[in-house]
């Protein structure tokens, strides 16, 4: 009898080591890393308060890195350019005799230059550019010709175009550095107007310039079409709908006769996005225009629990039934179009915010996300493709739209609170028809600062959606607008095992090229086996397996 029970107990342990044995297994195949770090190079940044980084991806060309000396009055003492291949070894270093009292606002790249202008004082600009290969700079001829507040610096074909205001008017100064000669464009300067978007085309040999109404009243919106030389080809007008208005605008040029515009659009007397727009234009022809509102999407809401999605569209579906709208209370972050494969893939991050007025109160946002010099587009950021940090998420230089010289009154609110919401892509063919769409919940994601945190691959049938947060980067595989629902989740390594961070400031992580991404920040690191500490300011190469989800 007890040897019949031994033999039970026996095999009741063997399939408890079984079952152990095959969770073990899941639970490795569960956890595989899928996020390598190829390479790694670090600055020197022990002086906390006296160092300021800013980065510039080159895409193939590898990796650009700005690193701004202070004095410990923080006075700037100098400017120093260091260029990395794609391996991370360092190319070339240059320092710049600057003015101390410059601060990088706006840059543009073309070919092997990169071009910088910095603001000296308010309406006060100098600019220059710095040969990629080489890392010779040279200072660009340019006149103050009146005060004005630059908002936009594009180059084609080594000429400069800079959008802006000044005296209460819009403007567009081309800039030609062989002959010094500039001038203010025609078609132009409107009182009522702002520069919306500025977009080359190097291959046609043409720019082309977006200007919308500051206000929600009825306007046409206004697009121009420029030969490099600054000569006006073309205008067309976009006629403003009269149930919505525009909000931002990101185009893509095919040939100087066909463009797509792509951006978000809000309801009349409304300034939180309702949904994005696309509009087809060809010369000659009606702007054939779709507006799809963010319910029409397979994923947008999909950072919700299901059961509280479906009873929310279920309640939206009930409204346009009774021929109304769901206003919704989301702010947007949009990026800049990409082109991939023959479709143009437009992403972004929703967030709520927390304002907080003069008193010290702090309330949910009512109307208003932006500072007081967004006027023109209170509720929507738009963002360089390429974002950097300086000191901090934009602390220094605001790619999200240097637009500080128009004021709507919100001088005694201050945003204290960014709630993240997901991150999202659409993805439209060449002829503006949406193929499909996916988004990844950015769960428990805060900031006191607007910050950037999706990154995508995307490329044929299978994608992916990446975020960073606290050293952690969260994946998810993306086919299409198919729901998927598994999130993968991954503590970045450090190359050097002995090394152990106990601090992290503004990390991001972006898409570099090819399959590769850039992951970059400040850290403290304690080193065990040669037990000192360094404070690093660090650039990663890193490459994506997708994990599989079986």
């Amino acid at each position: 009898m007890i040897y019949r029970w031994l033999y039970v107990l026996l095999a009741v342990l063997g399939i408890l080591l079984q079952f152990h044995q095959a969770q073990a297994q899941l639970l490795s195949d569960s956890t595989k890393i899928f996020a390598h770090i190829e390479t790694r190079a670090e600055i020197n940044a022990e002086q906390k308060d006296s160092e300021d980084f800013t980065v510039f991806p080159l895409q193939k060309d590898g990796v650009l890195v700005l690193q701004v000396f202070k004095h410990p009055l923080n006075e700037t003492q100098g400017f120093t350019f260091t260029r990395y291949d794609t391996a991370l070894q360092k190319v070339w270093t240059e320092t710049l005799p600057l003015k101390p009292q410059l601060h990088l606002v706006h840059y543009s790249i073309q070919d092997d230059m990169i071009y910088l202008m910095f603001e000296e004082d308010r309406f006060y600009y100098d600019i220059y550019s710095i040969n990629i290969k080489s890392g010779r700079w040279y200072p660009m001829p340019y006149q103050r010709l009146f005060k004005a507040a630059v908002s936009q610096l594009k180059v084609i074909n080594n000429q400069l175009i800079m959008t802006g205001e000044a005296d209460e008017q819009s403007f567009i100064m081309h800039l030609n550095p062989q002959n010094s000669e500039q001038k203010i464009l025609s078609g132009s300067q409107y009182r009522d107007y702002y520069l919306a978007n500025l977009s080359t085309h190097p291959s046609s040999n043409t720019f082309v310039a977006v200007l919308n109404g500051k206000t929600q009243k009825t306007k046409d919106i206004l697009v121009c079409i420029y030969e490099a030389n600054g000569t006006l080809i073309d205008k067309l007008e976009i006629p403003n709908n009269i149930d919505y208005s525009f909000l931002m605008f990101k185009t893509h040029i095919k040939s100087p006769e066909e463009m797509i515009i792509v951006g978000a659009y809000t309801l009349k007397q409304r300034s939180k996005p309702q949904g994005v727009f696309l509009a087809n234009i060809k010369k000659g022809e009606k702007p054939n225009i779709k507006f799809y509102d963010f319910c029409y999407l397979n994923n947008f809401f999909s950072y919700m629990r299901p059961e509280k999605r479906e009873k929310y569209l279920s309640k939206i579906r009930q409204k346009k039934k009774e021929g109304d709208h769901t206003r919704y209370n989301l702010d947007l972050v949009l990026d800049d179009l990409v082109v991939v494969n023959n479709q143009i893939v437009v992403s972004g991050e929703t967030f709520t915010t927390i304002l907080q007025d003069n008193r010290g109160m702090t309330s949910p946002m009512m109307f208003s996300a932006m500072p007081a010099f967004w006027a023109f587009n209170p509720m929507i950021y738009t963002r360089s493709s390429m974002f950097f940090f300086s000191g901090g998420p934009y602390s220094s230089f605001p790619f999200y739209g240097y637009n500080n010289f128009w004021n709507n009154g919100l001088n005694n609110s201050q945003v204290t609170q960014y709630n993240y919401k997901q991150g999202f892509v659409c993805v439209f063919d060449l002829e503006g028809k949406m193929l499909w769409d996916n988004s990844i919940p950015l769960e428990d994601l805060q900031s006191t600062m607007p910050t950037p945190y999706l990154a995508h691959g995307l490329g044929g049938s299978k994608s992916q959606l990446l975020y960073l947060e606290k050293g952690k980067l969260y994946f998810k595989n993306v086919t299409q607008s198919q729901a998927n629902e598994t999130v993968w989740e991954q503590t970045l390594q450090q190359p050097n095992t002995s090394d152990k961070i106990y601090d992290r400031q503004n990390e991001v992580f972006s898409h570099w090229y090819s399959d590769k991404y850039l992951y970059f920040g400040t850290q403290q690191i304690r080193s065990t086996e040669k037990q000192n500490r360094r404070r690093v300011f660090f650039l990663s190469k890193v490459r994506i397996d997708a994990p599989s989800e079986h």
